[in-house]
């Protein structure tokens, strides 16, 4: 079975809207997990990823999504299992030009992966091999920001990923981002001010540098 996980911050509509083209356009059969953020007991990111996680635990492969992105087209989740099979690759990171920068291009058992500069961590694949070898999201950031990138480098470094930020070539064929559109990059309808997340996102690059460095984080 495949695990479905949502975090969600103040934005009812965008989060019923993500739930509808998940039920719609996923054929598999899948478990949902909702990680809902509030004013009233604010968590942040990496502790509501690891909530999905944790609720996910049974499942043999994982999706964490963000609220405002979602499949667009079935087949979308046997895709992505295709492609880790094929390429050995247990974490993809859905990434997507020009938003970020892509570096290059690898071609592993005759699949395509784009491998990026960095990512936006708008939906993230996980094989269960993850949760057993890397484990949880470091909790030691702030609510916002590089705890996504932690994580991926944490993969990458334990030998499982292709490499630290990639993508299945066609994957941008079955999902959408709102970040990932030219007139909401990064000044979208976000849960967060665009003045707080830059703060938040620089202080914890520093953590990630400085204390996000154990590869095995236990849940």
């Amino acid at each position: 079975m495949i695990g479905i996980g949502i975090t969600t911050y103040n934005r009812p509509e965008m989060l019923l809207q993500c739930c509808e083209n998940i039920e719609r356009f996923t054929d598999s059969p899948y478990k949902l997990h909702i990680a809902v953020d509030s004013d009233l007991d604010r968590q942040g990111v990496a502790k509501r990823k690891n909530e999905c996680f944790k609720n996910l635990l049974d499942c043999d492969f994982i999706f964490l999504f963000d609220d405002d992105c979602y499949p667009t087209k079935s087949g979308w989740e046997t895709y992505c299992i295709e492609q880790s099979k094929k390429t050995n690759s247990h974490h993809f990171c859905y990434n997507k030009e020009p938003f970020y920068q892509l570096q290059g291009r690898s071609f592993i058992n005759g699949t395509e992966l784009e491998i990026y500069a960095n990512s936006g961590g708008v939906m993230l694949f996980y094989t269960k091999e993850i949760l057993k070898k890397v484990g949880a999201f470091y909790e030691g950031y702030d609510t916002y920001g590089f705890e996504h990138i932690g994580h991926s480098i944490r993969i990458f470094r334990s030998g499982l990923s292709a490499d630290l930020f990639c993508c299945p070539t066609d994957l941008k064929d079955y999902i959408y981002a709102n970040d990932y559109e030219i007139e909401n990059f990064f000044v979208n309808m976000s849960s967060i001010e665009i003045e707080t997340k830059n703060a938040l996102t620089l202080k914890n690059k520093e953590i990630c540098s400085k204390e996000d460095n154990k590869i095995f984080i236990p849940f």
